[in-house]
């Protein structure tokens, strides 16, 4: 070809560097190719490793490339597979009761590059990092996995099912792929975008309609000429909400209170091919006056135009409705630690009563003011008007100790202060 580089092995490794592509062979067997950047040595040196590592490399002669950047692209676009686009993210799964996550990305080459962080005792980090270039195979990505020390430990195979990303591992060449671990994808979060009131930032839950603004709204909808009945939830975005709101940045539900923003009390979520008349009078009968409800079709900005946030920034990642349900959640928790500060607050109010009423019960009934225990009256001594002053004098009461004598004795009275 254009050129060879051969390492030092038991068996010879040609490199052939063909019109912008790298073809691998082990003498005269092909086995793998790929389209090639670069012709720096290092960078060669560790494409070699990761299409077939070896105990020990090295560079022995480089001779030639004769390859443009337009035959790079071209090579690129045919050896990428569209399929390809799927397997790109980061993704998790679970072995032996522990979670562990993987990322697939494109390497510089432009093939899919596969990197984990896996368990290894024997690191002072606790984790080795390895990695490994996928090549197609039928339906198929398959990779020889190596370490950061160029350890060949064997061969990955990924393939796509039901959006889950099967892997299969085998430790050697001739070997039968071992067991099947499911993964699943994990979605990066990205915060969701406000609508801007005037330049003030309004967040999801403020993109709200009241229960009168949505029996307005049916009863304007049910009164056009062009409406009909059987129209979907789509076709209400399509012909009423985006050409009111259009240009705005705003939702339909924000732009009927932009002086005085609510709260969300209540979250609908909605198919989007069902009968909008018939999603308005579900959301009529199960709310009540004071509710602010989040509607999907009423409240996002659903023109997509630049003016506001896009769809895909309410609608994917932290979307504005899960944002809606943790203000929910939030909002309930505060409702439920007030209402534990109003029942506390009202049992202080009950049994300060209770001692007031227990303390003034024998003040009434017998004129005199109980002890600590209540099993003594004190009576103050009347003195007569007619003489001159005395020091006032306290006597028991012996008529409260005869009755709580009684008590104690048959069990059939209450005490008076009771």
């Amino acid at each position: 070809g254009a050129g060879a580089m051969t390492y030092n092995s038991q068996d010879i490794i040609t490199l052939r560097l063909e019109s912008g592509s790298c073809s691998v062979y082990r003498g005269d067997e092909w086995l793998h190719a790929w389209p090639l950047h670069t012709t720096d040595e290092e960078q060669l040196f560790a494409k070699v490793l990761l299409c077939e590592p070896m105990a020990t490399l090295s560079i022995v002669e480089l001779v030639g490339c004769d390859n443009t950047e337009d035959d790079e692209e071209a090579i690129l676009e045919e050896g990428m597979e569209p399929s390809a686009e799927h397997f790109l993210g980061t993704w998790g799964y679970s072995a032996g009761g522990l979670s562990y996550e993987y990322r697939i990305s494109r390497a510089h080459c432009g093939q899919l590059l596969y990197e984990e962080s896996c368990p290894d005792a024997m690191s002072p980090c606790g984790t080795r990092l390895v990695f490994s270039l996928l090549w197609p195979v039928n339906e198929a990505y398959e990779g020889n996995v190596i370490d950061t020390d160029r350890n060949r430990l064997g061969a990955m195979k990924f393939q796509l099912q039901a959006g889950n990303l099967r892997s299969q591992v085998r430790l050697n060449p001739g070997e039968e792929w071992g067991e099947n671990t499911w993964a699943q994808r994990i979605w990066l979060t990205v915060p969701a975008k406000p609508q801007a009131v005037h330049g003030a930032p309004r967040w999801p839950h403020e993109w709200v309609i009241s229960r009168k603004q949505c029996r307005e709204l049916l009863k304007e909808l049910r009164a056009r000429p062009n409406w009909d009945r059987g129209n979907t939830v789509n076709t209400l975005v399509s012909d009423f909400v985006v050409p009111k709101t259009e240009g705005t940045g705003l939702g339909y539900a924000l732009t009927l209170n932009l002086q005085s923003p609510k709260e969300a009390t209540v979250a609908v979520s909605h198919p989007w091919d069902a009968s909008a008349e018939e999603v308005l009078e579900v959301v009529l009968r199960n709310t009540n006056e004071k509710d602010n409800i989040f509607i999907g079709a009423l409240s996002l900005y659903q023109a997509d135009d630049g003016r506001g946030p896009t769809l895909q920034d309410q609608l994917f990642g932290d979307s504005a409705f899960g944002h809606v349900l943790e203000h929910l959640h939030e909002r309930n928790q505060r409702s439920r630690c007030l209402c534990c500060w109003s029942v506390c607050r009202a049992t202080q109010v009950v049994l300060l009563l209770l001692s007031i009423i227990c303390f003034c019960v024998p003040l009434v009934r017998w004129g005199c003011l109980i002890n600590i225990d209540s099993t003594r009256c004190a009576m103050r001594l009347n003195v007569d008007a007619n003489k001159e002053s005395i020091h006032p004098q306290w006597l028991w009461h012996k008529e409260y100790e005869d009755h709580l004598d009684l008590v104690q004795n048959d069990g059939h009275q209450f005490l008076p202060n009771q």
